[in-house]
């Protein structure tokens, strides 16, 4: 879904935690995948600008911890995600990295009735930081890339992969083994993004990645399969050599 610069902050105002998703979807008829995508980031981004002054703040949360609240509402009360505020606690309660590592994986194993629970409830609600999270990232990552690659042979595109490359210079998910048209343009390459473009973002896998495959191949298209803002300010070596698309614009 393609968004306004407007519409984005306006959905980025709306989106203050995880229940909201549902809520802003039926509301504005917008993807859930793609809000929450965008709520994602903007809890990535407060995380950023967080850590360390909740961190420093682990005492007071223990003693709320110890007074009852709940590593969710602890969470709510600082705006940052719940495994965090748990392992700041727990941090000041004695626990190693490597203990705080191990009560996550095995929750179940952890003696305390109330910490067993209340650590398994963090987990479950955070779909960010918690490894089941990441795993379904990483899972959706793959996916999309097969679905461009898919996308690519059956439409007569010839291409080496990211892994087939493996050892090279910095290679996109798909480089073309010979320049194609695209859109009236020449490009070289194709790179996949399994979440929403905001302006955030792209500076970011602009100044990460796609600069460099400009330098190395030429122009390319990236595909932010959840959307993107369409009138942000880009530099303009981004807006010259990089054609955006998402989902939509690769529907027959």
């Amino acid at each position: 879904m393609k968004l306004t610069l407007a519409k984005f902050n306006d959905l980025m105002r709306k989106l203050n935690s995880p229940n909201d998703i549902e809520k802003v979807a039926q509301a504005e008829g917008i993807q859930r995948g793609t809000l929450t995508s965008i709520f994602a980031h903007k809890m990535v981004r407060q995380t950023m600008r967080l850590f360390y002054p909740v961190k420093a703040r682990s005492k007071e949360l223990h003693a709320h911890w110890e007074k009852g609240r709940t590593f969710m509402d602890i969470s709510r009360m600082c705006k940052l995600a719940p495994t965090l505020c748990a392992s700041f606690i727990l941090e000041h309660k004695g626990y190693t990295k490597k203990a705080f590592r191990h009560a996550v994986m095995n929750p179940s194993t952890i003696k305390d009735a109330r910490l067993r629970k209340d650590l398994a409830e963090a987990i479950r609600e955070d779909f960010i930081y918690s490894d089941w999270a990441a795993s379904e990232q990483k899972a959706r990552g793959i996916m999309h890339e097969k679905n461009l690659a898919d996308w690519l042979t059956k439409h007569g595109y010839s291409y080496w992969t990211e892994a087939e490359r493996a050892g090279e210079e910095k290679t996109p998910d798909c480089l073309l083994k010979k320049s194609a048209k695209f859109r009236g343009r020449t490009v070289h390459w194709f790179e996949s993004k399994g979440y929403f473009g905001d302006p955030w973002e792209m500076e970011r896998n602009y100044k990460k990645q796609l600069k460099h495959y400009v330098q190395l191949f030429g122009p390319g298209v990236v595909i932010y399969w959840l959307g993107f803002v369409t009138d942000c300010k880009v530099p303009p070596d981004f807006q010259k050599n990089i054609i955006l698309i998402d989902e939509d614009d690769l529907k027959d």
